[in-house]
């Protein structure tokens, strides 16, 4: 159930926004066999709670220069339960835990508009995710996750307003960053476990325009730098796991590193885009529209080990369309086509427990069709 009130009012000519909320989960699952030939079972329960009051409170200090002040205030408790019967006879595996979670999260942003069509800001605010319970990881209620998140940009139109302009500047610090971990199980397959790393930071910057270089050409683009990388992280890499496993490294070894350095998963360090789109007015008054836009992506990875078997190399995908609309914009017949250099483009993978393999999922090939459209 889910209940939010959110009134505007303004005091003293001040814009304020404040409101409260409150959420109220419950799921339960249960898998296994029947009672009487009982082979496996697992029964579990997890409930949360969420109550939330926020505002947000806009100061124009002078014409041009306007402070705006925040903060929410959140108030959550998370509890569960679960038990696993692994085999006829076999006592029954209880783990329950509960924690409740309090934190007040501030925000401060101070703009500045420097003339009709630039606008400056720089902001602090402080991000709030609650810590969850897993039913199925049997492992305490994971600690919240803050972020105290700093940022300067800027917002503008230049050439006679055909270039829009937005840039901006960040920097991320993360306390108890919630991870999770493929881990080969059983004599197959894998699970995932939860956890937190104790401290994380990004740093970086990105761009991004529109351009009207004329009546009949858009141009579009964006770029992205990241360096993003744990601070303190303690873990277990599961290749790790799996030599144990197989005798190559010895049973009593400690398998625990620390992952200070490595780069947090799927962040690329650069990241671009740029598209190109034609825009015709045809003999009464149909219209065609062509579009063919490029985006680039550093290699990420799917592990926090970093491990290169477990990641996606650097790629640059190449998509298309050409519309054809009808004078009162009722029908249109679009042709178009995605990842039209046939890129083999993997969006996670992981370690296999039985066949000692990485194993993961793809994005489509290249694919492309025709799209006809009404609108009534």
């Amino acid at each position: 159930m889910d209940l939010n009130l959110v009134p505007q009012f303004v005091i003293d000519g001040n814009p304020t926004l404040t409101g409260c909320g409150f959420d109220d989960n419950q799921s339960n699952r249960i898998i296994g066999a029947a009672e009487e030939d009982l082979c496996f079972l697992f029964r579990g329960s997890a409930e949360a709670e969420a109550y939330a009051l926020f505002t947000n409170v806009s100061v124009d200090l002078t014409d041009d220069l306007t402070l705006n002040v925040g903060g929410r205030y959140s108030d959550e408790s998370r509890e569960g339960y679960t038990d696993y019967w692994t085999a006829p006879g076999a006592p029954v595996l209880t783990f329950a835990d509960d924690k409740s979670f309090k934190e007040f999260s501030p925000s401060v942003r101070l703009e500045w508009n420097a003339n009709d069509d630039v606008l400056l800001y720089a902001g602090y605010s402080e991000g709030f995710k609650s810590g969850i319970f897993l039913s199925g990881q049997r492992s305490p209620v994971l600690d919240p996750e803050i972020v105290d998140a700093f940022e300067i940009g800027m917002k503008g139109m230049f050439l006679d307003r055909q270039l829009q302009l937005n840039a901006a500047a960040f920097y991320y610090d993360y306390t108890d960053l919630q991870q999770g971990r493929s881990v080969p199980a059983g004599t197959s397959g894998f699970t995932l476990v939860y956890e937190n790393a104790a401290s994380a930071e990004i740093t970086g910057w990105e761009m991004e325009f529109t351009w009207l270089a004329s009546e009949v050409v858009r141009i579009d683009g964006s770029v992205t730098y990241l360096d993003a990388t744990f601070d303190d992280y303690t873990s277990t890499d599961p290749f790790d796991t799996v030599y144990q496993q197989l005798g190559l490294i010895d049973a009593g070894v400690d398998l625990t590193q620390q992952l200070s350095g490595n780069r947090m998963v799927q962040s690329p360090e650069w990241a671009g885009n740029l598209g190109v789109t034609l825009d015709f007015q045809l003999a009464n008054d149909w219209a065609l529209s062509s579009t063919l836009a490029a985006s680039y992506k550093d290699q990420v990875y799917f592990s926090q080990f970093n491990h290169d078997a477990l990641s996606q190399e650097s790629v640059t995908t190449v998509n298309g369309n050409v519309t054809l609309t009808s004078p009162d914009e009722q029908w249109s017949v679009n042709m178009w086509g995605k990842n039209l250099t046939d890129e083999e483009i993997y969006l996670g993978t992981f370690i296999l427990n039985s066949s000692r393999t990485n194993a993961g999922f793809m994005a489509p090939p290249r694919t492309y069709g025709l799209t006809v459209g009404y609108n009534f």
